[in-house]
């Protein structure tokens, strides 16, 4: 499981991350991409979105996606659930 961290780089890219979020939980992820949710973020990130990935290359083109279209920051961390650690 990851969880990536998004920061707008601009006030200016405001405008599109409701879209943004909205189109990352909709659209098709690449292949062994589960996407389980993406939530507006208050703080000093702006969004979070919580996905599986069956290994590290599928989780790269995944983020990638994301940051082709250049409104984001990403910071990414692994995630382990309590009961399986």
């Amino acid at each position: 499981m990851f969880v990536a961290l998004l920061r707008l780089y601009s006030a200016s890219a405001a405008r599109d991350h409701m879209p943004m979020l909205k189109r990352i939980v909709s659209v098709e992820p690449p292949p062994g991409v589960k996407v389980l949710g993406a939530f507006c973020l208050l703080g000093a990130y702006d969004g979070l979105v919580l996905f599986e990935a069956e290994d590290f290359m599928a989780a790269r083109e995944f983020l990638n996606r994301i940051l082709a279209r250049g409104i984001y920051r990403v910071d990414v961390m692994g995630a382990i659930p309590v009961g399986e650690a």
